[in-house]
C-alpha cells in the first residue's frame, strides 16, 4: 500500500514537472515569435530606407501606393502582434477570460489588415498597376541591378543602336513608311489568354517593339478578319517627327482595306 501511495506520488509530481516545462516551452515560443517578428520588420525598414530612391526612372512607392494608407496597415499588423503577446500571458497566468478578450482583438485587427490589403489590391490594379505591371517592373529593376547592369542594359542598348541604324538607313534610301505586322496572330477572343504564360504574352509584342526601341511613330490599322472573324491589324511605321505624313498614310491604307466589322455586344 505504501509502495504504490508513493508511486502515485511519484506520479503525480512526474506529471507536474512535465506541465511546468511545457508552460515554460510556450513562453520561450512566444518570446521566439516577438523577436522574429521584430527582426522581420526590422529587415522590411532597412531594406525599404535602402532602396526608397533606387527606382531606376520607374515609379516611385508614392506614385503607387497611398503610403498613410500603407501605414495605417502595418499599425495594425504591429498592434495584432502585440494583442497576441498579450494573450499568450494571460494564458499563461491561466486568465481565460483575459486571453479570450486578447484573442478577440487580434481577430478583430488581422480581419482589419487583411480588409485593408483586399482594398489596396483591388485600388491598384484599377489604376493600372496589376500582377503584368509588377513583372515588368521586377523584370526592369533585376536588369538594372548592379550586378546584370552590364552584361543585359548595356548589351541592350548596343542591340538598340544597331535597330535604330537599320531604320535611319531605310528612311534615307527614301523609304516613306514601313508596313508590318502588328501581331503574330490575330486578336484574342474576350477572355481567352486569362491565364497564359507571360512570356508567350510577350512575344506578340515582337513587331512593335522594335519602333520603340528605334524611338520611331507607329500607328496600328484593322484591316480584315480571320476565319474566326476577329480582327487582323496592320502597323504603319513613319519618319521620326512625321506623324502627320504617318497619319495620312494608315487613313489611305484603312480606306483601301475597306474595314467596316463592328465588334458583337458583349457585355
Amino acid at each position: 500500500m505504501s509502495s504504490t501511495v508513493m508511486h502515485s506520488n511519484h506520479a503525480v509530481a512526474h506529471d507536474d514537472h512535465e506541465h511546468h516545462d511545457t508552460g515554460g516551452n510556450t513562453v520561450f515560443g512566444f518570446w521566439l515569435y516577438l523577436m522574429t517578428d521584430c527582426i522581420l520588420f526590422a529587415c522590411v525598414f532597412a531594406t525599404y530606407a535602402v532602396l526608397v530612391n533606387h527606382t531606376a526612372g520607374g515609379p516611385s512607392g508614392k506614385d503607387i501606393f497611398e503610403l498613410p494608407y500603407v501605414l495605417g496597415e502595418t499599425a495594425l499588423l504591429l498592434v495584432s502582434s502585440c494583442t497576441y503577446g498579450f494573450a499568450m500571458i494571460a494564458a499563461h497566468r491561466g486568465f481565460k477570460g483575459q486571453t479570450l478578450a486578447w484573442l478577440a482583438a487580434t481577430f478583430v485587427l488581422g480581419a482589419g489588415f487583411i480588409g485593408m490589403e483586399i482594398n489596396e489590391f483591388h485600388h491598384l490594379i484599377a489604376e493600372g498597376f496589376g500582377p503584368e505591371t509588377q513583372r515588368r517592373i521586377m523584370a526592369g529593376t533585376y536588369v538594372l541591378s548592379a550586378g546584370f547592369y552590364d552584361a543585359y542594359y548595356n548589351r541592350a542598348r548596343k542591340v538598340r543602336a544597331l535597330i535604330k541604324r537599320d531604320f535611319e538607313q531605310a528612311f534615307a534610301a527614301g523609304t516613306d513608311a514601313i508596313l508590318a505586322p502588328t501581331t503574330p496572330s490575330s486578336a484574342f477572343g474576350l477572355g481567352e489568354q486569362g491565364g497564359a504564360d507571360p512570356v508567350e504574352m510577350y512575344l506578340n509584342d515582337v513587331f512593335t517593339v522594335t519602333l520603340n526601341l528605334a524611338g520611331l511613330p507607329g500607328v496600328a490599322v484593322p484591316v480584315g478578319l480571320d476565319s474566326k472573324g476577329l480582327p487582323l491589324g496592320l502597323q504603319l511605321i513613319g519618319r521620326p517627327w512625321e506623324e502627320g505624313d504617318l497619319l495620312n498614310h494608315a487613313y489611305v491604307l484603312e480606306r483601301a482595306a475597306g474595314f467596316v466589322a463592328k465588334p458583337q455586344k458583349w457585355w
